[in-house]
């Protein structure tokens, strides 16, 4: 379900990194858009450029290290990359808030959890100290922590228990959107199900937007309504999840879909990907995933392909998706 208005809108977002030893491109020409109230997958492999994506978004960039060469970010129609860094600071945690992938990195260990939960409402509610100590308490109740755990330390709680604290602050101001990074990769099947349910709900409670940034093609059928495929950085396939997982038309998308295990089908063996990513100090010229790609044509070498609209909601930038289509989606 494609919400009509859009709460995020990202337009040829282009990021880099400027090392010692080279220019890395991380993000490349990337169009995403977030509806109100809509949940949106972001899929790829480590280094595709989803994280620097989400960093991009709440302008967490390193500084003297990551710039932003072109592009635009609009967050409810105002500009995030003209805005002043107080105006940032009272979106980030505030409108825009973000799950991280390591909660234990991300906690502060020398303050209690009720404590770190305080300073993000006293900060953007403007609460009192007792009133904010008091919401604290409501939120990991929310999340599904005893309120009276309030005073512990991030080490005091389990890896799924610290994730569930993360989600507490990130949702305590009732953020309009939220980004989870790969927020289960450190933990366990079953607090894992646990953590994404709980999101779900909470999602669903709060009428927050959602991009769920993961390499897991099951967590996105499960908690999203579109997906958006990265590779080298940038937006490769796009479409509604059922659209997507019914009809997968970029190489790379169905390069995914044929590595996973499926318990119904008669292969005997999973059909990899070949080769590898490409080095983002040294993009090729044209389609990414040309070197990798085996239906390629000699103009996928030479120009990269732009990201067109095939069905309505349905994107993909593959100068072969004619062929594709009119061979239901197989090569």
């Amino acid at each position: 379900m494609h919400m009509s208005k859009d709460l995020l809108d990202v337009c040829d977002l282009s990021v880099e990194y400027r090392t010692s030893d080279g220019t890395v491109k991380a993000v490349n020409g990337l169009d995403l858009r977030v509806g109100t109230g809509e949940s949106v997958g972001l899929v790829g492999e480590t280094g595709a450029g989803k994280t620097t994506t989400a960093l991009t978004i709440l302008r967490l960039l390193p500084p003297r290290v990551g710039f932003v060469t072109s592009g635009s970010l609009k967050f409810d129609g105002r500009e995030l990359l003209e805005l002043s860094s107080n105006e940032m600071q009272s979106i980030r945690g505030n409108q825009i808030s973000m799950v991280f992938q390591n909660p234990m990195t991300s906690l502060n260990p020398v303050f209690t959890v009720g404590q770190q939960i305080q300073g993000v409402l006293m900060q953007h509610r403007h609460l009192s100290r007792e009133e904010a100590k008091k919401k604290a308490g409501e939120m990991l109740e929310v999340v599904g922590i005893p309120g009276r755990r309030a005073g512990e330390y991030p080490h005091q709680f389990s890896g799924g228990m610290r994730q569930r604290v993360s989600i507490a602050i990130a949702l305590s101001c009732n953020p309009r959107l939220l980004i989870a990074d790969e927020p289960t990769t450190a933990l366990d099947v079953t607090i894992q199900a646990q953590v994404l349910e709980l999101m779900a709900e909470l999602k669903s409670e709060f009428s927050t937007s959602l991009i769920l940034i993961t390499h897991d093609l099951g967590v996105v059928a499960e908690n999203c309504e579109r997906v958006a495929v990265m590779y080298a950085g940038t937006i490769v396939e796009g479409a509604d999840v059922k659209d997507l997982f019914e009809m997968p038309l970029h190489p790379y998308t169905r390069g995914l879909f044929g590595s996973l295990p499926d318990l119904e089908s008669p292969k005997s063996r999973l059909t990899p990907i070949p080769g590898s990513p490409p080095d983002p100090m040294g993009l090729p010229r044209g389609c990414p995933f040309e070197p990798r790609c085996v239906i390629k044509e000699p103009r996928c070498k030479a120009a990269r392909p732009p990201l067109m609209e095939v069905s309505p909601g349905h994107t993909v930038a593959c100068f072969r998706v004619n062929h594709l289509l009119n061979r239901g989606g197989v090569a």
